[in-house]
């Protein structure tokens, strides 16, 4: 577990959108309140995040579109 892993899974946890330019990854020991698909779906939407900030470089937070893992 890194710093960087704190924003994402918090947000998962709250259900919010995942910060724009996170580049953490889930914390899943974090995750056992949620159900297998919620876990899935979040991991999901976590990594498509990451492809996506790494393909483009750092997003312009006024410009950016976020994702809820919720809807995912």
């Amino acid at each position: 577990m890194e710093q960087i892993d704190i924003a994402a899974t918090l947000a998962v946890l709250l259900a919010v959108p995942i910060p724009v330019n996170s580049l953490g990854v889930l914390i899943h020991e974090s995750l056992t309140g949620l159900t297998v698909g919620d876990q899935l779906k979040a991991a999901y939407v976590n990594a498509v995040q990451i492809l996506r900030v790494a393909q483009t470089g750092l997003v312009d937070h006024t410009q950016s579109k976020e994702i809820s893992w919720q809807t995912a």
